[in-house]
């Protein structure tokens, strides 16, 4: 990490013990700005969910206190994060005991479990409107410049959060960024119905069932493509790895051109 940004070792290792501070909820005393703050709460939130809220909580708020005190910093940055997350925290609460009894009432322990489709439909809307999903979207808007990953426009913000791998097939890497394109609407609804896919150097691939109306209407073409250049050869590799997978569960299905 201190190669890739160029950081000097003492700023690295603060950053690191601020992230630190973060997932425990011992108080930050190390300088940030609010933009690193926002970066790192959320890929805390991406990967643990709205559990790891209290500690960020307690940590943000020992570092407003610090920088009252110690540098006379109002840190009003930091304060409408600080904000945030506690509104998030009291959603997650109820998110979490509604999750919970969609969950008791079909006997489910995950969300592969649940027998009815309408109740995981359920499921999937309950985390979506939690702070999991939210930091998984700032993220990707982060990532991809707040624009279509395939076409590179900002599409009057209509872009979703889609996951690579479904929401309900793996709980392990559902806030995950690298299991996360920002699509289009349209891009969205049809690559989460397996109508359309990418190959493992991000060219879209096309069902055989996907009607040639639909694809002149929609603007499909051969030579579209994930517009990953920015991103590093690590990155991309994790999200091929995504990819692989969504093509696996569509292609007896759909038979990819």
């Amino acid at each position: 990490m201190i190669a890739e940004q160029e950081m000097a070792e003492g700023t690295a290792s603060a950053l690191i013990n601020n992230f630190r501070c973060l997932m425990t909820g011992t108080p930050i005393k190390a300088p940030m700005s609010a933009g690193g703050m926002e970066h790192f709460t959320d890929t805390i939130l991406s990967m643990k969910g709205g559990d790891a809220l209290k500690n960020i909580v307690l940590a943000l708020e020992g570092f407003i206190q610090y920088s009252k005190s110690q540098w006379g910093n109002e840190a009003l940055g930091m304060q409408r994060i600080l904000a945030r997350l506690q509104q998030e925290e009291v959603e997650s609460t109820l998110s979490k005991s509604m999750d919970q009894a969609v969950r008791e009432l079909y006997g489910a322990a995950d969300s592969q479990s649940v027998p009815d489709e309408k109740a995981t439909e359920v499921l999937r809307e309950i985390w979506v409107r939690g702070p999991q999903h939210a930091a998984f979207r700032r993220a990707l808007l982060r990532r991809w410049n707040r624009a279509c990953s395939v076409h590179g426009v900002a599409c009057n913000d209509h872009l979703r959060a889609s996951h690579i791998v479904a929401w309900r097939s793996d709980e392990a890497i559902r806030g995950d960024v690298n299991n996360g394109l920002l699509l289009s609407v349209p891009l969205d609804s049809l690559f989460d119905r397996g109508l359309i896919s990418f190959s493992s150097e991000g060219e879209m691939l096309f069902s055989k069932q996907l009607a040639k109306e639909t694809k002149t209407h929609f603007g499909l073409r051969p030579e579209l493509r994930i517009a990953w250049s920015h991103l590093p050869g690590a990155t991309q590799d994790q999200i091929r790895r995504n990819l692989a997978r969504h093509r696996e569960t569509y292609s007896a299905l759909h038979g990819y051109l």
